[in-house]
């Protein structure tokens, strides 16, 4: 405000510790909604609609329509992902951008002819510079899936300079911020990961505890419904499998249904690397809780689906939605309880 455009130097000043893109998102929003703390909230909006969105279309891909619809119902009933919605930190943007990433990524990774198309892995790089650009900590849920696929590109004669060229657009998009600010963004992550996580704290990272840190949480983060029926759906889709168990353990890839294992793999990596972060603050997690939640809906499904056969369609679409009534009604409990009005600031009169 209050001036021309004064250069890209001068806007990569503006964002020292923390990468650019939310910020400009945010103020692109703002502009047309206003800066109120009500209307600013359409930035949460979006950003919650673009995780819903790609929620539903890894959903739509893994299984059926009704399945990635169902993934997208129980992400936005998410407790943790609900109190997210309605708080202003990059943890939202960050499981979004994420999250979009992780499934672009999954899209030009797959064998033979669904994967290895030259817009998919430039579609990924950009999701991949996106995220990062959003938050530096995107690193730990993407870097190792994204080295993965990498690696598997590379031994892949068509796919090797789709690897590369990928690689080369993602560092194109991210180097100027980080070129510009290393210094303050080296300073900044290690007050805010290692000496915050320490004064608060936190287990490190070869404490057995951090294994367990954000486990012990997920009933709440996840909604202790949505976990419950989920791993019951598991177990029980797990029990009916139970004769290729062995098969399944000694070559998951080739077993699995496709799809499968490229989240499974997901949801291990992004939980062991944010584990292994000093801070363990339980909104870091917020990237990991929707990929969890695809994994939990497979379960809901495999039950619904179950009790359609046994007895009728009705009869499962009335235990899926009283199931999800009661997911709402405890979702909205917490988020009603964590609500606590106060008195308003007496600036303005003050000032007045």
């Amino acid at each position: 405000g209050g001036g021309g455009w004064q250069g890209w130097d001068a806007l990569l000043d503006l964002s020292p510790k923390i990468p650019p893109l939310a910020s400009i998102v945010s103020a692109a929003v703002m502009h047309v909604s206003g800066d109120s703390a009500d209307a600013a909230s359409w930035v949460l909006s979006l950003w919650h609609g673009l995780l819903l969105l790609v929620v539903a279309c890894w959903g739509r891909q893994l299984l059926s329509s009704g399945f990635g619809l169902l993934a997208a119902t129980l992400t936005a009933l998410a407790p943790a992902l609900l109190e997210l919605r309605t708080d202003f930190t990059l943890d939202l943007p960050l499981a979004a951008s994420s999250v979009l990433a992780l499934w672009l990524l999954g899209r030009w990774q797959r064998p033979g002819n669904g994967g290895g198309g030259w817009g998919q892995a430039l579609a990924a790089a950009a999701a991949v510079a996106a995220a990062v650009l959003v938050k530096q900590s995107a690193l730990l849920v993407l870097a190792p899936p994204a080295l993965w696929a990498a690696g598997q590109a590379l031994g892949q004669p068509r796919r090797r300079w789709q690897a590369l060229a990928a690689a080369a657009l993602v560092l194109a998009l991210a180097l100027p911020w980080l070129h510009h600010n290393w210094i303050t963004t080296l300073g900044g992550t290690e007050r805010a990961v290692v000496t915050s996580g320490a004064a608060e704290g936190d287990p490190g990272s070869l404490d057995p505890r951090s294994l367990i840190w954000y486990p012990r949480l997920w009933p709440e983060q996840l909604g202790a419904t949505t976990l419950t029926v989920g791993l019951l759906g598991l177990g029980f889709l797990g029990w009916r499998q139970r004769s290729q168990w062995q098969a399944i353990w000694r070559q998951p890839i080739q077993i699995l249904p496709a799809g499968w294992p490229w989240l499974i793999g997901c949801c291990l990596s992004g939980w062991l690397f944010t584990s292994l972060s000093p801070n363990k603050d339980p909104r870091y997690i917020a990237p990991v809780v929707p990929l969890l939640i695809l994994l939990l809906s497979r379960g809901w499904w495999g039950l619904g689906r179950w009790i359609e056969a046994r007895h009728h369609r009705a009869s499962a679409a009335v235990l899926l939605l009283c199931g999800l009534g009661v997911t709402f009604s405890q979702s909205l409990s917490a988020r009603m309880a964590a609500v606590q009005p106060r008195p308003g600031s007496p600036a303005a009169a003050v000032i007045s």
